[in-house]
Formats: structure tokens, sequence, C-alpha cells
């Protein structure tokens, strides 16, 4: 994951992913420079990359913010796709969040 809240420190995204029990790497974005290039605008908000950093994937987690009103597991739908080795076949969702704070 990245995260290129500049409000945020490291201490924080480390703890965040402690809390969440998160088994990935955190990388920060100190300058929105991963930001900028992907035009990302809210988080979260998903790219799911090829090796040949190709966006396969890029959208929303799921389709609500209440885990109980999820309905469209479009993450989940992308990840078995794309390690099934199928194309994913809604490429593209409209992500929601809170706006990413970016370093001026």
């Amino acid at each position: 994951g990245i995260n290129s809240n500049k409000q945020e420190s490291a201490e924080e995204v480390k703890q965040h992913a402690k809390d969440n029990s998160f088994e990935f790497t955190i990388l920060k974005d100190w300058k929105n420079v991963i930001a900028d290039k992907l035009e990302a605008t809210v988080t979260p908000e998903i790219y799911l990359l090829n090796p040949s950093f190709e966006i396969l994937y890029h959208g929303r987690i799921d389709d609500s913010q209440r885990e109980n009103k999820v309905t469209s597991k479009d993450l989940r739908a992308a990840l078995d796709n794309v390690l099934a080795g199928k194309t994913v076949p809604v490429a593209t969702t409209k992500a929601f969040g809170c706006t990413i704070k970016r370093v001026k």
C-alpha cells in the first residue's frame, strides 16, 4: 500500500497498519510523487498493477463504507481474476473516501 496524506507521519501509518493487521508493506509517498503520477484523489483508492506497471484495476475496495451494507467486493473480484490468469471484467469503479491532502 501507499500512503500519500501529508498530515500522517510514518509512525501513524505504521500504527494504523498494525492496528488493522495489514499483511502488506505500506510506503509513505512523502511528496505525492506516486499519487500525482497515478492521479489519485481520495483514500482509499486502489490501483492494481501488473509487473509492467500497467493498471489492471482502479477504483474502490467495495461498494459501501459500511461493512454490513457491502454488496460488491470489487477489489476481491479483481484480485481473484488476476490470480486466475483472467482479465478483470470490471476494471474501473468509482473510488470514494477522504481527499488526499497533498504537499504544496
